[in-house]
């Protein structure tokens, strides 16, 4: 084994390797092969070049902060190490991409080797901390996110959800409480739901209970499943696009603004046209729904199955105004991060830096703003109903009818 080198594969063709800086950096090279014979390049800041670069863009695969720090102590490993991270848990990762040690064989097959999670699993998943034991070494868990939240990939089996082992893909990704957020998961939820009621693509998704806790299972759209075989999917999300570390996803620590975002998908995607009205919708919803967490790693660009770059539904979507904690947005609308304060100028700005006509800006907020109450009033019912008394719900509801309000009168 080389302790030194990692091999970078998609549908078991070599793609490159990655080595380490003395600094703890990462190189990545692609192999001759996949430039002889052109693959696609991996991102729009790794270019299809001969040469070893510096890059963030396998970083950006790996979990963050509290989630990343439990991981890393479960594992025995350096929270820091991001080289050992990916040794450990590269082989099923977000996109197309297996890492792995050279001499490790692909795995393309989903199952039947997974571990089984039972009502007790439930329980322990419930906890802050208890997810990180499943990483324990020896447990064959091969898999990684990337975030600060707790969450799994998982298959969804005859007999219920179970993790892949060793490096299998997975076709979920299962998204755990937060005892310092509570609710979380029925807040999500129900900003997805509402999104989708209101017109935004967005992943599927579904609150279902593991024992006596409430998870948000959510469909992976980087996965297709035919006949029991698992097509990885490749993608790359804004800051892998832009060549940035995960640590610089906001925008006021050097993240991408609106404007870099709406720039590089229309200049990746296939139809950038649809690309981009469907970015301002969601921007007009975020801001409506008090998202102050929308940053670059929640847009994505897909490749699909035949080849063509298109955006990603969306994910990640929460009214973080019903919890107190800083409501400065990832991304500033117009100059703007609070989005109580997003006025009429803002989002003409916002028009100016983006390149759309500021009618079609001004018609889109408003158009949201008059369906987004009425659309949350039936999907609080909807989803009370499957699930009962939803945590936090009144702040969410006053929150985001609140700011629906402001907006409306920002506008005259």
């Amino acid at each position: 084994m080389n302790l030194d080198l990692l091999v970078v594969r998609h549908f078991g063709r070599d793609v490159g390797t990655i080595t380490r800086t003395s600094s703890g950096g990462l190189l990545f090279e692609y192999a001759d092969s996949w430039l002889a014979k052109p693959g696609f390049a991996l991102t729009t800041s790794l270019p299809l070049a001969q040469g070893a670069h510096e890059t963030s863009f396998f970083s950006n695969l790996l979990p963050e902060a509290g989630a990343r720090e439990r991981i890393a102590g479960s594992a025995g490993i350096s929270p820091e190490n991001d080289f050992a991270f990916l040794r450990m848990f590269g082989a099923d990762c977000a996109g197309s991409l297996e890492i792995t040690d050279p001499d490790e064989e692909p795995q393309a097959i989903a199952g039947p080797d997974f571990l089984r999670l039972t009502a007790e699993d439930g329980e322990r998943l419930g906890t802050k901390a208890g997810f990180a034991g499943l990483f324990l070494p020896g447990k064959r868990i091969r898999l990684s996110l990337a975030g600060a939240q707790n969450k799994l990939a998982v298959i969804e089996t005859d007999d219920g959800l179970a993790v892949p082992l060793d490096g299998r893909p997975s076709t979920h990704v299962l998204k755990l409480p937060n005892s310092d957020y509570k609710g979380l998961v029925e807040n999500e939820a129900l900003m997805l739901s509402l999104a989708a009621a209101v017109g935004l693509p967005v992943v599927d998704h579904e609150v279902i209970t593991l024992g006596e806790t409430r998870v948000l299972l959510v469909a992976r759209y980087d996965r297709e499943v035919t006949d029991g075989q698992v097509l990885r999917l490749h993608q790359q999300d804004l800051c892998q696009a832009t060549g940035l570390p995960p640590d610089t996803k906001y925008e006021s620590e050097g993240g991408p603004s609106l404007q870099t975002v709406f720039d590089l998908v229309r200049r990746e995607v296939a139809d950038p046209l649809t690309a981009a009205t469907t970015l301002l919708d969601w921007v007009a919803f975020n801001v409506l729904v008090h998202n102050a967490d929308a940053h670059a790693k929640n847009v994505s660009i897909l490749r699909t199955a035949e080849g063509q770059p298109e955006l990603a539904p969306f994910y990640d979507l929460v009214c973080t105004g019903a919890y107190p904690f800083d409501h400065r947005m990832a991304m500033s609308v117009g100059g703007q991060f609070d989005p109580g304060a997003v006025d009429k100028n803002n989002w003409v700005q916002l028009a100016l830096d983006i390149g759309i006509g500021k009618s079609l800006v001004l018609s889109t907020v408003e158009r949201m703003a008059d369906r987004i109450p009425r659309v949350l009033d039936e999907e609080i019912t909807r989803l009370q109903d499957r699930l009962g008394r939803i945590p936090r719900r009144q702040q969410v509801e006053h929150t985001i009818k609140h700011r629906v309000k402001r907006t409306l009168d920002f506008l005259g």
